[in-house]
């Protein structure tokens, strides 16, 4: 026998999935709508026919006053939730504070030579493979990623610089001038992708009304994430499912992606505002180095480097 879902549960991670703003807007649209129900005068009827017209209003005069605020009160929690996820997912790259400044005391030009980046492991440009993926920086893994859809017979809207909202591409049918699908891509190396990215993943389809979505990553995804989009009309994409479904297209296409992949630099990211190559900078603290935009201080633009040993 199948095990019922708790329609509860589902009702909250729908909630808790939407953006913040968006919990905040249905709380005021539902206290004012709710609040003018519970206000409304229902004037006593003598004629025995409109009796039970009165009665149900009565009834549903009722129910506003006791969830007038509790209603909304749920929302304004979801929003306070989406908000604080949001930070947390922000926090695994931006290393923006409040207090400190990343920025402060940073010279303008390359880093001196003394330290650089950690190398990529070779990686063979003449063949696809999870290495030569992963090792893709995240702007270069989107473009990869679109022209694959486009082999497979979509049109692609990317989204343009600065927040991508939740969408990094837009997938069309034939002529239809509305996307009927919208694809989320993760280009990480360490990290898997877990249930929070997937379920603001799901807070963005339900904003946006795409019934369809397509969560892409050069890495994994945990266990969590997985359970959650089950049922949600969520495709999850690894990197060793991509790979597989690369190998599936035609040699010709299968070479065209590999060539988009490898020309030029695909390894050193990409600014999401200015769609320039970031460099490695070194902070104020000492140990403290970065990815920073190239156009500073114009634009202040930062993201995490990784250690070297």
């Amino acid at each position: 026998m199948a095990r019922r879902k708790n329609t509860s549960n589902g009702l909250f991670e729908v909630i808790f999935s939407l953006p913040w703003w968006l919990n905040i807007l249905i709380a005021v649209v539902l206290y004012f709508g709710i609040h003018q129900l519970a206000g409304m005068q229902i004037p006593p009827e003598k004629h025995p026919g409109a009796m039970s017209e009165a009665v149900i209003k009565q009834l549903i005069k009722g129910f506003a006053v006791v969830f007038q605020y509790l209603v909304p009160l749920i929302f304004i929690i979801g929003a306070i939730g989406s908000a604080a996820n949001g930070r947390q997912r922000r926090s695994a790259f931006d290393m923006t504070s409040d207090r400190i400044d990343p920025w402060e005391g940073v010279p303008e030009g390359d880093l001196p030579s003394t330290r650089r980046e950690p190398p990529l492991p070779d990686v063979d440009t003449r063949k696809w493979s999870l290495q030569l993926l992963q090792a893709l920086e995240w702007a270069r893994f989107e473009e990869v990623c679109a022209a694959y859809f486009e082999q497979l017979g979509f049109r692609t809207r990317r989204s343009s610089g600065g927040p991508d909202g939740g969408i990094d591409i837009h997938l069309f049918s034939n002529q239809d001038k509305t996307p009927g699908i919208i694809v989320q891509c993760k280009a990480w190396r360490k990290w898997r992708v877990g249930v929070d990215e997937i379920r603001a993943f799901f807070g963005v389809m339900t904003a946006e009304k795409i019934s369809e979505g397509i969560f892409i990553t050069s890495s994994e995804f945990s266990d969590d994430a997985k359970k959650f989009a089950d049922g949600k009309n969520i495709h999850l994409i690894d990197g060793t499912n991509l790979l597989k479904k690369i190998k599936q297209l035609t040699l010709a296409q299968e070479d065209d992606l590999l060539k988009l992949a490898t020309q030029g630099d695909f390894t050193t990211p990409s600014c999401p505002s200015c769609r320039v190559k970031l460099k490695l900078r070194q902070g104020k603290t000492k140990g403290n180095y970065f990815w920073g935009c190239s156009n500073f201080p114009k634009c202040r633009f930062i993201l995490q480097a990784p250690k070297s040993g």
